[in-house]
């Protein structure tokens, strides 16, 4: 089996994807949507008390996590994204910061990417993409 799968790949590399050209909009995109694959499960397991953006960026670098350190707003678009799913709760405090905690549907969510399961579906087609997912 492993010998045809060799043969189809390299078939596919000539006839299938040989005109394959992507934009460079379109690899923005892909690496963008490989950057909150790589943090949004960390990102929900930190989430599981409550933290304001700044606290969530300092547990994630500590975790080794450093993909977003160009662009720290990534963490905020992730969090929105997370709100607006439901995901997350938030609230302002008197500090004049926003915090965020998981809720019980988050919960489900991290605990269905812990498994494994769905982890690509969700993150491209729930998350990013607006539809399917959790």
């Amino acid at each position: 089996m492993d010998e045809r799968l060799r043969h189809l790949k390299g078939s596919m590399k000539q006839s299938v994807f040989q005109n394959l050209q992507f934009t460079d909009k379109h690899k923005q995109a892909i690496k963008r949507k490989i950057k909150q694959e790589n943090i949004l499960l960390p990102a929900l397991q930190l989430l599981s008390v409550e933290k304001n953006g700044i606290e969530l960026v300092q547990k994630l670098r500590s975790r080794g996590i450093q993909e977003f350190d160009e662009q720290e707003g990534f963490v905020y678009i992730l969090l929105h994204q997370l709100e607006q799913k439901s995901y997350v709760t938030s609230r302002w405090k008197e500090d004049q910061k926003k915090y965020y905690q998981l809720n019980s549907k988050g919960k489900k969510v991290m605990k269905s990417l812990e498994n494994g399961s769905q982890r690509s579906a969700f993150v491209l087609q729930g998350l990013l993409g607006g539809g399917g997912g959790q």
